[in-house]
């Protein structure tokens, strides 16, 4: 088992989160995937990560994570599951994690424990499954309940003029189990680019904000990270802001160039977007917003061995994160933290 010490720091400050909808103007400027949110790069007296804060009295970031490679703990043996897309892990349910499959199947979630047996699959009332590509774990605008957000932003033709990312409170899962169990309380989140359809495979929500954050998946050019500012009115449909821009297949973030998931920790002092290659944490210190945390550098994570891979959450705590690849009958891969 190899561990990756890592160590990275930066310092930063809190940005505007003003949103954006239909009734105003709504777009900023993309941010830096590798420069302080002032523009200028970590020079080497940052490296040290260990002071709270910087000269300039602005939170620092603390050192980067370190991850033990990747272990299989389990496989999926369900055959309904064929092509894993989006994968969150409860936060209130131990060894529930939660998953859907790519395009092409219904409005369903799973859920699975950690060593791949499926407990339940759940129906979602009303929802429609065009090309889900993500899922994450969040707030909603019920306080202290977790909701579930499938994310039907999958667009490899880019000519959808608006994504949709269904909101629905967690179910508590019966250990009796069950199949294409009816889950209602689904609620449509309508969510536009400020400058025409883009694909993605990302849905990111921070879980201090309930803000809703989508990576876009582009063959050329850069990712870019858009913003839908919580609470977000789902009467209409919400302009999103875009808030940085990360370069993945080039240094500081070598690899495949495709951004397939993430998640963030439930602290939300760690928020990770992967390929189908690689994996890259970004680290929040407290008060700090996740753009300006985007602008700053990346920590490399455990590299992943499986080549089609979208699937990844981070595990309660932060005590590991999880993937999964595309496919029948793959393992459940867990990294830990040391």
């Amino acid at each position: 088992m190899r561990v990756v010490p890592l160590l990275c720091s930066l310092t930063v400050a809190c940005g505007d989160r003003s949103a954006a909808t239909d009734s105003e103007a709504g777009s900023t400027a993309g941010s830096s995937g590798s420069t302080h949110g002032d523009g200028t790069g970590a020079s080497s007296s940052e490296a040290s990560g260990s002071s709270a804060e910087s000269s300039t009295g602005a939170p620092e970031l603390p050192t980067c994570p370190s991850f033990a490679d990747g272990e299989p703990i389990g496989m999926l043996t369900d055959p309904a599951i064929v092509e894993t897309s989006g994968l969150v892990a409860s936060r209130t349910q131990p060894d529930v994690l939660w998953l859907h499959n790519d395009s092409g199947d219904t409005p369903r979630v799973f859920a699975v424990r950690p060593t791949g047996e499926t407990i339940a699959s759940y129906l979602l009332e009303g929802a429609f499954a065009l090309d889900w590509e993500d899922m994450a774990l969040g707030p909603g605008p019920e306080a202290g309940v977790d909701h579930l957000y499938l994310a039907d932003i999958g667009d490899n033709g880019t000519i959808r003029g608006y994504v949709t990312v269904y909101r629905v409170p967690e179910p508590v899962v019966d250990a009796a189990g069950g199949e294409g169990l009816p889950l209602g309380g689904v609620v449509p989140v309508d969510l536009k680019y400020p400058d025409g359809p883009h694909n993605a495979e990302t849905l990111l929500s921070d879980p201090l904000t309930g803000d809703l954050l989508i990576v876009t998946k582009e063959d050329a050019g850069p990712s870019r990270v858009f913003r839908a500012v919580a609470p977000i009115d789902v009467e209409s449909k919400t302009t999103m802001e875009e808030i940085a821009t990360l370069s993945f297949g080039v240094e500081p973030l070598p690899g495949s160039p495709l951004a397939t998931g993430g998640d963030i920790a439930e602290d939300g002092s760690l928020a990770i977007v992967r390929t189908y290659s690689h994996a890259f944490a970004w680290r929040r210190p407290t008060g700090v917003d996740l753009a300006e945390a985007f602008a700053g550098p990346p920590c490399p994570l455990p590299t992943l061995p499986d080549a089609d891979g979208e699937a990844l959450a981070v595990l309660p705590g932060g005590s590991a994160f999880v993937t999964i690849s595309e496919g029948a009958m793959v393992p459940v891969r867990r990294f830990a933290a040391q």
